[in-house]
């Protein structure tokens, strides 16, 4: 007897559409031996590692991610806080 079984046959890609700010908010923020405040932040860069693209989302702003089969992706996430300088705006750390 043969079997023509194909892994193949069942793979797909998987789309993940995170809504309402959801992939921001699952963030672990306060855990950790360094918490990290998060206290009137608005912005985040968001680095996608497999896709090498750096995106900067609003904490309420919806994001989709298509995994291809037995692929993955690796989300680096940092808060992006604002100041005003001698009225330049400039990116600054927490």
């Amino acid at each position: 007897m043969t079997n023509d079984f194909s892994l193949r046959e069942f793979l797909e890609h998987l789309t993940v559409k995170e809504e309402d700010g959801a992939l921001l908010k699952d963030v672990e923020w306060s855990n950790g031996t360094n918490p990290v405040s998060v206290e009137g932040v608005n912005i985040f860069a968001v680095y996608m590692y497999s896709q090498k693209k750096l995106k900067l989302l609003k904490l309420s702003e919806n994001v989709e991610i298509t995994f291809q089969p037995f692929n993955y992706e690796l989300l680096t996430v940092t808060p992006i806080a604002v100041c005003v300088v001698e009225n330049i705006s400039a990116v600054c750390p927490n």
